[in-house]
């Protein structure tokens, strides 16, 4: 039996070879696929790892998905190659029965595929080895960024340390400086404020041990109450016992008033300015007007208690403010009357305050007089040299256009316009103080010169009497003259008009009937002299001011009277007549009409008088009461004006001349129009055949002038 018959066919062969090639191919894609499983994991770490340099490593993960994309590429290649293959093996199966007359060409073609198979894998495995590497290089960069970010985060969190440090030390240092100038600060506060309480032991023990017996008072005038005064009728004046100063004599001497709020430091200021030793302090409140007589100097000083005093609320609730309002109104009008300079004193300078020195300074201005006001700013708790500048600097010299003195800081001259007088403003400060040693010596000085400089003549003025005028000039201002008795009188309407005269008394109309007036009237004050002997205070009554009415059946009343708003606010009522007055001009052609409109409702013609002046006119009006309060009861507080109102419209000369013309009076409504005429043109004349008994006749312009 021949061997080579016992040998398999070549078909089977290349069947077997093929196949263990299949199984080999298959293995191959198994391990590339494991790789490429491995591959893929391994990028999942490195992407997971390198996070945080995403952006260094952006690139090497873009050729790693590419490289990835071409190995998937390949994988698939491999597949198609092994379907391929199945593929033929199964042509060749087919063609095993047909003949094996190509099987060697196939095989040979199958061993050159299966050689380049083989060669791509060994590529393969030499890029998988590339990028193994890589992937080691990759993590060997990243650790080598890793150790490199941690130490520059270390030195920077030792250069912060150091920095934190070097401020904390910084900060210790710069409080220990700070400790050490509050220190200093605190050791310099306590030595002067020792230095100041020596310097107020030494000033108190000199002046305990300079001081003088107590100053009196010359007279004092015990005006403190206004219904007081109209109650008893009376004020007494009251002379020290060893005072050689007589209100009775006349004697030339400038009256000076010191004025101002209650309790800021007039007193005190009328003994720093003199060197006298008046009464002063919280314990003591100067009474009434009180005069301090300084013969040397030819001063009669006047103290008075201040505006907006306390006042007793034990009587009533409404009347005592009201009182004490009507008192001050009427005692500071009559010192700016009397007074040849005036002082007013204030501590902070205050919105209020500068309302009273704008009243007394505008009082000068209408008047025409030339006293220059003098404000005394009392710094009684100012103690620093520059505090007192500043707040002078800021109260006085920022709120009013004027210069400062060259004579001395804390001086201050306001201007308030031209051919208008001047106020002066000083300061002074606490007197046991820095401040005080070295403004007060100078500023008093100052206001003593300013005193005894202007006005070095004064008047010859006899006290008696000017009290006694300035009284009688100002209480009808304050108060109304009243019947004692309202006495209902039954007349018929058609009589009353032929008896308005009743023992020289108006007959008022009114609801209940005719209610007896006074209104010419007036008050009178007469100063009576009296001897006294010296109370245990050192005084003696030296005359008394009586007042009383002209009328007998007639008593005084207060204009001003109290009344509570619906809001609980007191309301001072004056009850006096003041109507409102408007005058106007109104031109024509030829000549020019001014008008006079008064208001005076419930006024009749019969209660309004007229009389010519020398360029002018005088007006008088009456008015009554329309209720009569005695008979009636109020539901709510009873406000009426009455009394007898008096003006004189007195026109300059360089006006031009005004005729009256009565004809075109007229009361509607209750206004009253009052017309007065100034021609345009002047009055000519010329002398001719017509002149008789030296009258000039008169040409066409005067009879027309005269016609209007």
């Amino acid at each position: 039996m021949d061997m080579s018959t016992l040998r398999p066919p070549p078909t089977v062969v290349f069947s077997a070879t093929l196949k263990d090639h299949q199984l080999c191919l298959e293995a191959k894609v198994a391990s590339l696929e494991a790789k490429v499983a491995s591959l893929e994991s391994e990028e999942l770490d490195i992407v997971e790892a390198a996070r945080n340099q995403q952006q260094y490593d952006a690139g090497i993960i873009a050729r790693l998905k590419v490289e990835k994309h071409r190995l998937e590429q390949l994988v698939q290649s491999s597949r198609e190659q092994r379907a391929y293959l199945e593929a033929k093996v199964t042509s060749l199966e087919a063609e095993k029965r047909d003949g094996a007359t190509s099987a060697q060409t196939q095989m040979q073609a199958a061993m050159e595929r299966v050689g380049k198979t083989e060669a791509e894998a060994c590529r393969l495995r030499e890029l998988l080895g590339m990028e193994e590497s890589q992937i080691t290089s990759i993590a060997c960069r990243r650790s080598r960024c890793a150790v490199r970010i941690q130490r520059s985060w270390r030195r920077h969190a030792l250069c912060m340390r150091r920095g934190r440090i070097q401020r904390e030390k910084a900060r210790m240092l710069i409080q220990k400086k700070i400790n050490a100038r509050l220190a200093a600060f605190q050791q310099i506060w306590r030595i002067r404020r020792e230095r100041l309480r020596r310097r107020r032991e030494q000033f108190e023990q000199g002046f305990l041990s300079q001081r003088r017996p107590t100053t009196k008072y010359d007279v004092i005038v015990s005006f403190e109450s206004l219904s007081e005064f109209i109650t008893s009728g009376r004020i007494d004046l009251l002379q020290a016992a060893q005072s050689l100063f007589d209100v009775a004599q006349a004697a030339r001497y400038r009256i000076v008033a010191v004025v101002g709020l209650f309790d800021k430091g007039k007193t005190f200021l009328i003994n720093r300015l003199l060197g006298v030793n008046l009464p002063a302090g919280k314990l003591f409140t100067t009474k009434g007007l009180s005069f301090l007589w300084v013969k040397e100097r030819r001063m009669l000083v006047l103290d008075s208690a201040g505006v907006q005093a306390t006042v007793s609320y034990r009587a009533q609730a409404v009347q005592p403010i009201l009182d004490a309002q009507t008192t001050e109104s009427l005692i500071f009008e009559m010192v700016s009357r009397i007074a040849h300079h005036m002082i007013f004193v204030v501590n902070d300078l205050t919105w209020f305050e500068q309302k009273y020195v704008a009243m007394l300074h505008q009082k000068y201005v209408k008047s025409r007089q030339a006293k220059e006001l003098i404000v005394v700013h009392n710094l009684r708790t100012t103690s620093y040299v520059e505090e007192a500048r500043q707040l002078f600097k800021r109260q006085i010299m920022q709120c009013y256009e004027g210069e400062p003195s060259h004579l001395g800081d804390l001086v201050f001259t306001a201007d308030h316009g031209p051919n208008v007088p001047h106020v002066h403003h000083i300061g002074i400060c606490d007197e046991a103080t820095v401040a005080g040693e070295k403004f007060n010596n100078t500023n008093c000085a100052i206001l003593l010169q300013m005193l005894e400089i202007r006005d070095m003549l004064g008047s010859n003025v006899v006290l008696s009497d000017l009290l006694r005028g300035q009284f009688e000039q100002l209480l009808p201002k304050f108060v109304s003259v009243e019947p004692i008795e309202q006495k209902t009188l039954v007349k018929s309407s058609a009589s009353l008009s032929d008896e308005l005269q009743v023992d020289n008394s108006t007959v008022e109309v009114s609801p209940v009937g005719p209610i007896l007036q006074a209104p010419e009237s007036r008050v009178a004050v007469e100063y009576m002299l009296l001897n006294s002997e010296a109370g245990d205070d050192g005084y003696m009554r030296a005359g008394s001011l009586v007042m009383q009415t002209t009328q007998p059946g007639f008593r005084l009343a207060m204009k001003t009277r109290g009344v509570i708003s619906s809001l609980g606010e007191i309301i001072a009522h004056d009850v006096s007549f003041e109507p409102t007055v408007n005058v106007y001009d109104r031109r024509g052609e030829q000549y020019i009409k001014r008008y006079i409109e008064i208001e005076c409702p419930k006024v009749i013609q019969d209660d309004i008088d007229w009389e010519e002046l020398a360029n002018g006119i005088k007006i008088t009006i009456r008015k009554h009461k329309a209720i009569d309060e005695m008979s009636v009861h109020p539901v709510y507080p009873i406000r009426q004006h009455h009394g007898v109102w008096e003006r004189e419209f007195q026109f300059e000369s360089t006006e031009g001349r005004f005729e009256i013309c009565p004809d075109e009076f007229n009361l509607q409504d209750g206004v009253l129009l009052i017309v007065l005429l100034r021609p345009l043109q002047a009055r000519k004349g010329k002398l001719g055949r017509g002149t008789q008994l030296g009258i000039p006749k008169a040409s066409q312009n005067t009879e027309l002038s005269t016609s209007l």
